[in-house]
């Protein structure tokens, strides 16, 4: 460092000491919650109701909207990343389309990393085919309303959301009207 002082430079390391107290004590951050319209926080329902089902690759959450309960709401299928088999990570994000008025369904599809990727479509198809039928079928349920189904996904569970999006009438899933995929995995 003195070399580069006693060469001239100082003015030069002074601005670059300067920035680094200044900017090295900023944290980035991103906009505040708007408080109505898309992404608020005005949310219409106080809380939620949380189930889960089945077990390993088979193992699926349903979340549904309460206080109020409504009758019917739409749903948005959530698709995990690689090894993010329980919702607990995505908790804000789920908490947030619940409390919007979306039934979420979160199939877990693979239990580790011995699963083989080629059967990730065929538990995630097989685990909301469940939660459908449970959803229609069961009292005190809030009815899905499949007019208005999205697939959400993030890394890996975005390229399956893909997947299962274009291969939704062979597999008996209902066709999403959206989906949409957070930094698709390989």
């Amino acid at each position: 460092m003195w070399n580069v002082l006693h060469k001239g430079y100082s003015g030069t390391f002074a601005v670059w000491l300067l920035l680094v107290a200044v900017l090295g004590g900023c944290s980035a951050m991103g906009p505040a919650q708007p408080t109505h319209g898309f992404g608020g926080s005005d949310y219409p329902h106080l809380s939620m109701s949380q189930t889960d089902y089945g077990k390993d690759e088979s193992r699926y959450w349903i979340f549904e909207p309460d206080r109020p309960r409504p009758e019917k709401a739409p749903v948005v299928v959530f698709t995990h990343g690689w090894l993010t088999k329980t919702p607990f990570r995505y908790q804000a994000w789920v908490w947030h389309l619940v409390r919007q008025g979306n039934i979420v369904i979160y199939p877990r599809f693979h239990k580790d990393i011995t699963t083989s990727t080629r059967t990730f479509a065929d538990h995630a198809s097989e685990a909301i085919l469940q939660a459908l039928f449970r959803l229609r079928t069961e009292p005190f349920r809030v009815r899905p309303d499949l007019d208005r189904v999205a697939f959400v996904g993030h890394s890996a569970g975005g390229n399956l959301a893909i997947s299962l999006a274009a291969e939704a009438v062979e597999r008996k899933l209902p066709t999403p009207r959206a989906v949409m995929c957070v930094q698709p995995g390989r």
